[in-house]
């Protein structure tokens, strides 16, 4: 795991800075002081940069390779899957919102987490970042369902 890590991240360093390069061909803004098209592939691509240069790093001081795979077969990753299927189906009845904390939820039952706090607090703290980020900051509108 340790040689594959150093060589994607590796390849990830290498397009990057290309791909960053030619976000200066898109079109300028349209108004002054409002980013334009290449804003967010710029920040995806540094962001992108960062994360391949952490895991660089901290596979090149690893001193052994270690066995860190997950089983496809497994109950935890078959639960998952199926309730992460169920996020999507469930959506257009029950709305985004909803949907979200319900499978938020699940999938902390899944992952193993049993105390009643940390259920009860964590898929409200996540649905609040995530509306604030997305419909308070960017005003991108959420899909409501069609009973709630």
């Amino acid at each position: 795991m340790r040689v594959a890590n150093i060589i994607l991240s590796s390849l990830f360093l290498i397009i990057c800075p290309y791909l960053y390069f030619l976000t200066y061909s898109f079109p300028p803004s349209l108004r002054a002081r409002i980013p334009g098209p290449a804003y967010w592939p710029r920040i995806v691509l540094f962001m992108m940069v960062i994360f391949s240069l952490i895991i660089f790093i901290s596979n090149v001081r690893k001193r052994q390779d270690t066995k860190d795979t997950i089983e496809f077969y497994s109950p935890v990753v078959i639960k998952a899957i199926i309730t992460i299927v169920a996020f999507f189906i469930m959506f257009p009845f029950i709305g985004y919102i909803n949907s979200l904390i319900f499978i938020f939820f699940i999938l902390l039952l899944i992952a193993g987490f049993r105390t009643a706090k940390i259920l009860a607090i964590l898929p409200i703290v996540f649905f609040t970042i995530i509306y604030s980020f997305f419909k308070l900051l960017l005003k991108v509108p959420f899909p409501t369902g069609n009973y709630f």
